[in-house]
């Protein structure tokens, strides 16, 4: 099939092929994009029920959208053949990965983690995998887990394509009441998870057999051995959990992914890894100051666009803390020292610089960038260049500029970082200079109806001018959405508005954050879907580490469901991002108010108001604590 074309897939080479089918690399010559498509085995093709199990795998996955789960665009038949459109993703199967990278006890655990996301996202969805095994989930190149092969699954409602008295999945990694040919559910998923887990962590199986049936006996009668006869450093508390997973009776294993997650989380919140205490690698913090601009004062728009884009930019690479744009913006035009502004932000480095965008009637308009990057403590200035460029290439050096931030701080960029940084959000420079327009006005701390507008023309004459334009088309669902929660206009057109724009994004998307980012504004702001807004937020923070907005937002959705412990330590997370942001701060403060933790309330209150002391809201809360938390109504 190398070199055919197959409706509008051109087959580049082949993947992998198993029992039931083959899978091949191809280009999609429409959207010009590189996908999978598996096509059942030619022996199968014309097998009812392998076909319908084709089917049911992509029917399955489809009803699912989660960073951790494989996407499927579409079902398609060419010459009798049916096959499904994946999602590519370049990576090593989960077995591989294990074996190549020997990775630490915690970061096996993190991969545990977003694999039981993925399916608890499948769970939610109402569909159980069924082969849940190392084999079905694939590593990529950022370290990002992705569960694949639904070809097993079921769902609630569905009707049955396998008798009772067979088994499903494969044997190592079934559950008793799968070896026994037994109704499943979800929780069968939660003990293959199990005996992921504990080959993860032992690089051994729980249950072994000389033959599929002495190893199903083993399955439903033998316990498996403690983990700590192959690795006597397995801390007692993730024995529990594993051996929950890997409970007999269903009733007695986790009822939920959630129940999994939260138990992992706090394990390695406060557990040990190996003899040292596992703590998070110390990150070098960096502040990109407003760059100034030497050109025209209506190009103010542009030199920050410039400040935006490298902030951005440097977000993506997981080594760096990137102060955010919304704290400083506050320091344009400041007087301050750099020690002052290093201590202020708690950042280790500073990038500052100067814009001019020199605009010619009768040539092409040039671009000259100056930045400089400054270590804090010793104010020693660590690199500088000089940039005089085409406006076209404006990308190229914010790319550039980004790149030699991580050399001088000796940061090795992974591969998704580097593209993430070399990224060219458009073509077309007049449909960028409508977007950067917008992009300000959106995030005008002064929020009203006219400016949501402006927003919005500019996205629109953003998109007009490039209909490929991804991010433009996210940022004009965030304005409609701003629109309609804001109370400017509440009608279900401003709705629809908002929708016709996510959806253009979502076809476009390939691995931006403002995509996941206006869906969890959405799903928040416009169907109230509290629990598929987080997890848009954490796709769009797994696509950019260091983006405050969706962190802030999660937080905020968390505090809604009553989860005040993981809300304020979000917040928390975030104040070193954006520590400058009132809103924020009295965000925060109000959280552990909620918590009765009046004294930290108290803290968070005072530094909002020092920061915004016309904010009626944070006098008002302040108020409220002095009143109800410590019963002084006079101070209130």
């Amino acid at each position: 099939m190398i070199g055919q074309t197959i409706a509008h897939y051109r087959i580049l080479e082949k993947l992998g092929a198993g029992g039931m089918g083959e899978v091949y690399l191809a280009d999609d010559t429409k959207l010009d994009r590189r996908v999978a498509l598996k096509f059942l085995s030619a022996g199968l093709s014309q097998d009812a029920e392998a076909r319908q199990r084709l089917l049911r795998e992509a029917k399955s996955a489809s009803k699912l959208n989660h960073p951790n789960i494989l996407t499927i665009y579409a079902v398609e038949s060419s010459d009798g053949r049916d096959f499904i459109v994946m999602e590519y993703v370049e990576g090593q199967n989960l077995s591989e990965y294990l074996a190549k990278r020997s990775p630490s006890l915690e970061e096996k655990l993190a991969l545990a983690l977003q694999i039981t996301e993925g399916l608890g996202k499948a769970h939610a969805a109402g569909v159980f995998h069924r082969d849940v095994k190392p084999s079905n989930v694939l590593i990529d190149a950022e370290g990002h887990a992705k569960l694949l092969d639904f070809g097993l699954a079921t769902f609630r409602g569905a009707t049955r394509l396998t008798q009772t008295g067979t088994t499903i999945g494969t044997a190592a990694y079934m559950s008793p009441e799968q070896a026994s040919s037994r109704e499943c559910d979800h929780r069968s998923d939660l003990f293959s998870l199990g005996v992921v887990l504990y080959e993860m962590i032992t690089g051994r199986l729980p249950f072994e057999g000389a033959h599929t049936t002495a190893l199903m006996y083993a399955i439903v009668n033998d316990e498996p051995q403690p983990m700590t006869r192959y690795v006597s450093s397995v801390p007692d508390e993730l024995s529990r959990i594993v051996s929950k997973a890997l409970a007999k009776h269903p009733a007695e294993r986790y009822q939920s992914a959630s129940d999994v997650i939260s138990d992992l989380r706090r394990f390695l919140r406060t557990s040990t890894s190996g003899t040292e205490q596992a703590q998070p690698p110390k990150r070098k913090m960096v502040a990109v100051l407003p760059f100034e601009n030497l050109g025209q004062a209506d190009d103010e728009y542009f030199a920050d666009g410039v400040t935006e884009e490298i902030i951005s930019r440097l977000a993506a690479v997981k080594a760096i803390g990137v102060i955010s744009r919304t704290s400083v913006m506050q320091l344009k035009g400041t007087k301050k020292s750099i020690r002052e502004i290093g201590s202020e932000l708690g950042v280790d480095y500073i990038l500052e610089g100067t814009v001019r965008w020199g605009k010619s009637g009768q040539g092409p308009s040039r671009v000259r960038i100056t930045p400089q990057l400054i270590r804090v403590n010793d104010d020693t200035h660590l690199w500088a260049g000089r940039y005089d460029r085409m406006i076209e290439d404006i990308f190229d050096v914010q790319s550039d500029i980004a790149e030699k931030v991580t050399e001088q701080l000796n940061i090795t960029l992974a591969e998704g970082e580097r593209r993430a940084i070399e990224a060219k959000p458009t073509e077309n420079m007049d449909a960028y200079h409508a977007y950067r327009r917008g992009y300000e006005y959106i995030y005008n701390p002064d929020v009203n109806a006219e400016n949501v507008q402006f927003a919005i023309e500019m996205f629109e004459q953003a998109v007009a001018l490039d209909p490929d334009y991804v991010q433009a088309y996210a940022y004009l669902s965030i304005a409609h959405t701003h629109m309609y929660w804001y109370g400017f206009d509440i009608s279900q057109e401003r709705v629809g508005c908002a929708k016709a724009a996510l959806d253009r994004a979502l076809v476009l998307s390939k691995n931006d954050p403002e995509t996941p980012l206006a869906s969890a504004n959405f799903r928040y702001r416009c169907q109230s879907d509290l629990n598929g807004a987080i997890e848009d937020c954490r796709n769009a923070i797994q696509r950019q580490p260091n983006f405050a907005v969706p962190l802030f937002l999660s937080a905020m959705i968390m505090r809604r469901q009553g989860k005040f412990a993981e809300s304020l330590e979000i917040c928390q997370r975030v104040l070193k991002l954006d520590p400058l942001r009132p809103l924020l701060v009295l965000e925060t403060g109000v959280t552990a108010a909620t918590m009765r933790r009046y004294d930290e309330a108290t803290g968070y209150l005072d530094r909002a108001i020092a920061l915004a002391p016309d904010r009626a809201q944070t006098r008002a809360w302040r108020a409220i604590l002095e009143m109800n938390g410590r019963g002084d109504v006079a101070a209130a």
